[in-house]
Formats: structure tokens, sequence, C-alpha cells
């Protein structure tokens, strides 16, 4: 586990992590990242735990997840994102724990989650139009959490 928590880091560079091919975990919470470059992820295969939480960020790359294929919980709390990509965590096969708490996402892309196969249980924001709520693979869904402000 790479434990980077509330280190003051402003911004990453694409190679920051290159080389961490054995690299498990990562927690970059309570940085002020803003946004990440692309390709920032692409060596860290085997990491199954990130953590991106209270890091000010304002958008992820859309292809965030490339070489994420090991990840089993991704947080995203607390930042200032208030859209995703589409196809933001099509490669996220083993992610089980999706955080989204406190951000600004008034709505999502209806298919955002779709190739999620494994998710056991996201959280989302509570502002979020309940009416539009993105399609959850439902074979796997066992708590779906609703963050109210």
């Amino acid at each position: 586990m790479l434990d980077l928590y509330s280190k003051g880091i402003n911004a990453l560079r694409s190679n920051d992590f290159k080389g961490l091919t054995c690299l498990q975990g990562i927690n970059l919470q309570f940085n002020n990242l803003g946004t990440l470059p692309a390709g920032i992820f692409d060596d860290l295969s085997s990491v199954f735990r990130m953590d991106l939480g209270s890091s000010n960020l304002s958008s992820l790359p859309s292809n965030i997840s490339d070489n994420l294929s090991s990840i089993r919980t991704l947080n995203l709390d607390n930042n200032r994102l208030s859209s995703l990509p589409l196809n933001v965590f099509d490669n996220l096969s083993s992610l089980k724990y999706l955080r989204l708490w406190n951000n600004n996402f008034s709505s999502l892309p209806a298919l955002v989650f779709e190739k999620l196969n494994n998710l056991t249980e996201p959280s989302l924001n509570g502002k979020l139009d309940l009416t539009c709520l993105p399609a959850i693979p439902k074979e796997t869904l066992e708590n779906l959490r609703l963050n109210q402000k």
C-alpha cells in the first residue's frame, strides 16, 4: 500500500506511478489534486484499493480505468465532480465498492455503471435526480447507499 494521505500533493504527473506494477493499494486522500493526468494509473494493474477521496478532483480522465482491472474498492467521495465520462468505469470488472458521496452530480450517464457486473455496494450522492438514476447491474447488488445532503 502506497499511503500518500494528506501529504500536500498539488499535482501528479502521468509517470509518477510508472513501474509500480505490484502495488496493491494507493491512498491519495486529502490532497489538492484538482485533476488527474491521462495515463496516471497505467502501470497499476495489481491495485485492488484506491482512495481518491477529498482530493479536490473536478474531473476524471475517461481512460482512468484502462488498466485497473483488479480494483475492488474505489473511493471518490468528497470531491468536486459534477459529471463522469460515459466509459469511465468500463474496465473495472472486479469493482465491488464504489463511493461517490459528496460530489456535485445532479445526474449521471444512464449507462455509466453498465459494465460493473461485480458491483455490490455503490454509494451515490443524494443530490442525484432519483427519477433518472443510472442503471446498476442487479445481479450482485447488496446495498445502494444514497447520501442525502
